[in-house]
């Protein structure tokens, strides 16, 4: 802290520079009465809940407004942005929609299960006209995209500990002939820097958070708030407010900062344009006369063109020095920082960095291994927390007069995979898996993501799963082929 003092006295030190190199971010937060606002010692808190009214309704934020300046600076400025933006990318994937789920599905005929789901379509695409109006701009005004704007949500989310989009309602939204007063017509994005103390209830559910905009505690209805519970677990007194996942990161990325904005650039100037010491015996008798002579030699040097010294050239001497900068270790030192970023984040580095370290089969494998174990249970839990405060919320509003409805289903968030593997990919492994037991014409569809394949296949026609030695050869005018093995007989219906 000596440091960060110095910088506000003294004006030649940048004080945002300083917090981005020097502050240590930390976790500390004491437990505090809610009537009195005084700290609690570990002998009050057992007082407290003798008499039962130690839960805490108001708590403050463990992270500091210099651990996000310190935090900003490192996405701003190093490949970590770049990072968290990609982590982002593999997480919203191509976007995301509403799908319904049966609550208590019949166990012993999945038809009936099927045949429920598709008769109240209606209610995913009521669902989906919300989005869809939110969508829309106003004529003279610019806005972004729901998916771009969860997008962030996530990103800010990942990159500080928390974000939230808060609600407005300019206009009722118009959903099945019925305008709905409750249902907002525009969302704001309220960064975590923006974001004050939450407000729990009793059962320490979450019922206000203070923004800054506002200038009051805004009702957790009016907003979708998002937080990482996975991480948050791990920092003491963090509930509802959650970790960066860049703190892990944060020493390597000022590292690599240093290398690459100080350490590089000197190492050009030395290498290229190259260091030499000139050693002149000067005229002058007075120290000061030698040092203005000094002076006048240097300034009026001109690197790469021609040098006219006024001097006896018995009485001049050149050296040239070579630091012999360590390039090569520099360069391997900053690959192991960034490969030290990404796996932080439990993923391979082939899918951010050094694709070569891979052929593209493994590279493949690996990305899809990382989807199934990383990405997949983050989109469970961020899809489980914006579904229950937004999709939820209105499916239960829309329908709350039919019980029946609200009883039988309810709302999930089904993410879009980015596309990773081309389509011939796909056909060969599921023709090999089609070798071993055919697949129905439904399940051949959808794992090959043929919309509506059994109605564009001849059923009378003769199926060609894998199998026998036989094969038959697809291919197209850019040379792209696929062989599968021929056997005949009846696709199962």
């Amino acid at each position: 802290m000596k440091l960060l003092k110095q910088s506000v006295l003294n004006q030649n030190v940048s004080y945002s520079e300083n917090v981005i190199q020097n502050w240590i971010p930390h976790m500390s937060m004491s437990i505090a009465d809610h009537n009195s606002g005084a700290a609690l010692t570990a002998a009050q808190v057992e007082r407290k809940r003798e008499n039962n009214s130690l839960v805490a309704n108001y708590f403050v934020n463990p992270m500091q407004d210099l651990d996000y300046i310190v935090i900003e600076a490192m996405l701003k400025n190093t490949f970590v942005g770049t990072l968290m933006n990609a982590f982002t990318k593999f997480i919203v994937g191509t976007g995301f929609r509403p799908e319904l789920e049966l609550i208590n599905p019949d166990q012993e005929n999945d038809q009936n299960n099927i045949d429920e789901l598709k008769n109240n379509q209606e209610i995913i695409t009521h669902l989906q006209e919300i989005d869809r109006q939110l969508d829309t701009n106003t004529p003279g005004y610019q806005d972004v995209s729901f998916v771009e704007k969860i997008a962030a949500l996530i990103d800010t989310t990942n990159s500080f500990n928390r974000s939230s989009l808060m609600f407005t309602y300019e206009k009722p939204v118009k959903i099945n002939g019925k305008l709905y007063k409750q249902i907002p017509s525009g969302l704001k994005f309220a960064h975590a820097r923006d974001l004050g103390i939450i407000e729990v209830s009793d059962r320490w559910r979450l019922k206000a958070v203070q923004w800054r905009n506002a200038y009051y505690m805004v009702p957790s209805t009016d907003m979708i708030y998002l937080w990482n519970p996975l991480i948050s677990a791990k920092y003491h007194n963090a509930w509802f407010y959650d970790g960066s996942m860049v703190l892990p990161m944060l020493d390597a990325a000022r590292v690599i900062r240093k290398i690459i904005g100080v350490d590089f650039p000197a190492m050009a100037e030395a290498t290229w344009a190259g260091m030499f010491i000139l050693t002149v015996k000067p005229q002058g008798q007075e120290q000061s006369q030698k040092q203005s002579e000094y002076t006048a030699i240097a300034a009026n040097l001109v690197r790469g063109g021609p040098n006219v010294l006024m001097e006896d050239p018995e009485e001049v001497s050149f050296n040239s020095v070579d630091f012999s900068p360590k390039v090569t270790e520099f360069k391997d030192l900053t690959n192991f920082l960034i490969r030290y970023c990404v796996a932080t984040l439990g993923l391979p580095q082939t899918m951010f960095f050094d694709e070569s370290a891979s052929n593209r089969a493994t590279m493949i494998g690996k990305i899809q291994l990382a989807i199934s174990t990383v990405i997949n249970p983050l989109r469970e839990q961020f899809g489980r927390q914006i579904c229950d405060q937004w999709y939820q919320r209105w499916f239960e509003l829309l329908y709350k007069d039919n019980q029946e409805i609200l009883q039988k289903f309810r709302i999930k968030m089904v993410w879009d995979d980015l596309h990773i593997e081309e389509w011939f990919d796909k056909i060969e492994a599921v023709n090999e898996l089609d070798s071993r037991k055919q697949l129905t014409d439904d399940a051949y569809g959808e794992l090959t993501g043929i919309e509506n394949y059994p109605n564009k296949v001849d059923q009378n026609a003769e199926t060609t799963p894998g199998g026998d030695n036989k094969k038959i050869k697809f291919g197209d005018e850019k040379g792209n082929s696929l062989e599968i093995k021929q056997k005949k007989g009846d696709r199962v219906k």
